[in-house]
């Protein structure tokens, strides 16, 4: 991965272990939340067409089960996203320095 000309060699980055590690690592990490965002989502969905008694419930006054599903789903929403933030710092974060440096470096 010596630079040359100042610029690194891309394709000896892209097919370093490190980079493949990195990639494997954050492709496990985004896929995870996805399904279980999808079945958040699905589920809802599916109650919401199939299941309008069980949706319509009362929780608390007028506040139903659809309401309540759809402000976990928000806090849901929230918490994948502070989640990979601290992900993406924890652990792409120091990684993907490490491998620049080797890059613009031209150390292995």
């Amino acid at each position: 991965m010596s630079p040359q000309n100042g610029n690194p060699d891309w394709r000896a980055l892209e097919a370093s272990e490190e980079f493949g590690e990195l990639r494997a690592t954050r492709r496990r990490f985004v896929i995870g939340n996805l399904v279980v965002f999808a079945l958040a989502v699905g589920g809802f969905l599916v109650c919401t067409g199939y299941a309008r008694d069980f949706m319509g419930k009362s929780v608390y006054g007028s506040l139903t089960v659809g309401y309540v599903w759809l402000l976990g789903l928000t806090a849901l929403t929230w918490a994948i996203a502070w989640g990979y933030l601290r992900f993406a710092t924890r652990q792409l974060g120091p990684t993907s320095d490490a491998i620049a440096r080797k890059a613009t470096d031209g150390r292995r």
